[in-house]
């Protein structure tokens, strides 16, 4: 595969063989999205024109109340986050007013958790 890269310091994004351009393209006024990138790689990218660059930023997902074995992880061909695959543990949450259930465990109001190694959460009912 040969990229096509026409200017002097592109960048890669994750997910892509070829590196990009960081200028935004000319038809791309300032705040708005730039759609033709490798968002079509990654869903999770999103790309706007700042002052003639474009800067892109990886979308943040949010916390499920499910067990990764229930994640779905792409349930529309665009979508960028997982879903529960069930309601299940949705309705718990709802039917809950004085504590927070994440999948099988129980939390009091204000109590610190750590969801994985990479995400802390509080408790807040």
């Amino acid at each position: 595969m040969e990229c096509h890269v026409p200017c002097d310091r592109p960048i890669r994004f994750l997910g892509q063989c070829c590196p990009s351009c960081n200028a935004c393209p000319r038809n791309v006024p300032d705040g708005h999205e730039v759609e033709s990138l490798g968002n079509a790689f990654d869903s999770c990218v999103r790309c706007y024109c700042f002052k003639g660059q474009m800067i892109c930023h990886r979308r943040v997902c949010p916390v499920l109340p499910c067990p990764r074995s229930e994640w779905i992880r792409k349930p529309k061909p665009n979508s960028c986050c997982p879903i529960c695959r069930s309601s299940r543990s949705m309705q718990v949450i709802q039917l809950t007013n004085s504590s927070c259930v994440m999948g099988d465990r129980r939390f009091q109001h204000l109590q610190e958790f750590s969801y994985d190694s990479c995400t802390d959460c509080v408790c807040k009912v």
